[in-house]
């Protein structure tokens, strides 16, 4: 089997020094990358990755490329997708809801970001807009692989996480989602809850149990659909 995994979260810039960005740390990503590579059955990992994200074990299976931007981890994801044709993906990466338009002085003149604006600016307007939802891309192209989404929110109640997760699953045709809030998320523990199409969910309490979980229900389905 072809694994793709993307991990770690995207960096959209400001101006040359500065960007937008999130906590992701690609900790877990790796963890799974890690673990798929472990198996007989894998014969690659495709592993898709911010610039300052987690690094799995080095591994001759392992086949890493680096990204800062949404757009620069779309076309990543457009290349692997046409020239791998991978049989499980696992989405994980924090992308970017929004990138910047542009930058303007408290008179409203556009300042030019491919320079470091001054800091002697009085006041900054950052204008953003909407970036891409990756993950619907995924799935239009690979409409035959088994596909994991991840939904991450803050301090709701475990009824709103699990309804954004099946919200996930039902408007992105993924086989999978993982569940988890980031108040569950707290150095090496990691609760979660992998989600599937057909209504089942399965805990988990680390990134280690979140991995295996992962990867043993994406190739028991991956086996279910082919036989």
């Amino acid at each position: 089997m072809k694994i793709l995994i993307t991990s770690g979260g995207t960096s959209e810039p400001i101006d040359a020094v500065r960007a937008i960005t999130n906590s992701a740390t690609g900790r877990l990503g790796a963890c799974v990358a890690d673990t798929f590579a472990a198996l007989e059955a894998v014969d690659g990992v495709h592993y898709l990755c911010a610039h300052d994200a987690a690094r799995p074990a080095p591994s001759g299976k392992i086949h890493t490329h680096a990204f800062q931007t949404t757009a620069d981890l779309e076309a990543l994801l457009d290349q692997t997708l046409a020239e791998v044709r991978p049989d499980i993906i696992v989405h994980a990466a924090a992308v970017s809801d929004y990138c910047v338009a542009q930058v303007t002085d408290a008179h409203g003149c556009v300042l030019d970001r491919r320079e470091k604006i001054s800091s002697s600016e009085p006041e900054l307007h950052v204008t953003l807009t909407p970036n891409p939802k990756l993950i619907g891309r995924i799935a239009a192209q690979m409409p035959e692989a088994i596909l994991v989404g991840f939904k991450l929110l803050d301090g709701v109640t475990r009824e709103a996480l699990l309804a954004a997760g099946r919200g996930i699953l039902e408007s992105n045709g993924c086989a999978f989602v993982l569940a988890n809030d980031k108040r569950d998320i707290v150095g090496d523990r990691h609760t979660a809850v992998l989600l599937g199409a057909g209504g089942e969910a399965h805990e988990y309490e680390t990134k280690a149990q979140i991995a295996a979980g992962i990867a043993a229900h994406t190739i028991k389905e991956w086996r279910h659909r082919h036989g």
